[in-house]
């Protein structure tokens, strides 16, 4: 048995503690009533219907189930773009493409209203990435400037590359 007389107990009884605590921890949840999630700090809400995750800075995003409530959805990832502090999303149903930037969600791209049909919603993203790639301060200027002035203000607080 090791042990130290600083701790309080040994290292096979901390092994023990994390094996009792592996088999009682559920997984991550990825879907949250609304309700839930509106009141939670664990959560902040961003723009057009988006949450930010701030255990682990991961996007969600509000849904109607099937059964006519409201939840808030993990983002599937699979599909993200990354570049530095950028993340760009298309939705798991190509109706849209979101832009966040250092986990943040800065702008929700709608195919509706953006023009672009659901099955091209990745070649969208890519669009988006190109011009990222191209200027990034030119990029982050004009995506700011399509958001409401309160929302621009506050990312311009935050973040210097909105300024």
């Amino acid at each position: 048995m090791i042990s130290n007389p600083s701790l309080e107990f040994t290292v096979e009884d901390f092994v023990q503690s994390l094996k009792d605590l592996s088999k009682t921890a559920a997984p991550k949840a990825t879907k949250v009533a609304y309700a839930e999630a509106v009141n939670n700090p664990r959560f902040t809400r961003a723009n057009l219907g988006m949450f930010k995750d701030n255990s682990d800075g991961s996007i969600w995003k509000l849904q109607t189930a099937e059964d006519g409530r409201q939840y808030i959805v993990k983002t599937d990832l699979d599909d993200v773009i990354r570049q530095g502090h950028w993340s760009i999303l298309p939705s798991r149903t190509g109706e849209s493409v979101t832009v966040a930037y250092a986990s943040t969600p800065v702008q929700c791209f709608a195919a509706k209203e953006f023009g672009f049909e659901k099955q091209h919603a990745s070649a969208f993203a890519e669009i988006l990435s190109d011009r990222l790639k191209a200027n990034e301060q030119e990029f982050a200027k004009a995506l700011v400037q399509t958001v409401p002035s309160e929302r621009r203000a506050a990312l311009q607080k935050s973040f210097s590359i909105f300024r």
